[in-house]
């Protein structure tokens, strides 16, 4: 299992990002007002990020990603955090996420973002 901590530092750790409890027991991270990871405070614990079209498929393959609840269609993915031990892995699933949703914030922010990764 990976610890909650881990988690909330390496989504802390991009540029303009900010955290935010809107519901209940359920951690957001945000870059620019988008949501870009969803994770469940209470046990059991899961994370929820976006996935490129091409990789959802792939991504379901694996017996402990399932498609995210409420955000299946625009292809999120749901990871129970108790059966997946990958930290390197789910640090760039999460990366792929947060650059999923900065293509997506206005050209005047997205450069803004871009630097400040460089």
């Amino acid at each position: 299992m990976i610890p909650l901590d881990s988690i909330r530092e390496f989504c802390l750790s991009f540029p303009m990002t900010k955290e935010d409890i809107p519901w209940e027991d359920v951690l957001t991270f945000k870059v620019a007002g988008k949501i870009f990871a969803v994770v469940n405070l209470d046990y059991p614990h899961f994370l929820s990020i976006k996935c490129t079209t091409e990789n959802f498929d792939s991504f379901l393959e694996y017996e402990h990603i399932k498609q995210a609840p409420y955000f299946a269609r625009r292809h999120w993915i749901f990871i129970d955090l108790q059966q997946h031990n990958d930290l390197t892995a789910l640090k760039d699933w999460i990366t792929e996420s947060f650059n999923l949703v900065i293509i997506k914030t206005p050209a005047k922010t997205r450069i803004k973002i871009e630097k400040m990764l460089k």
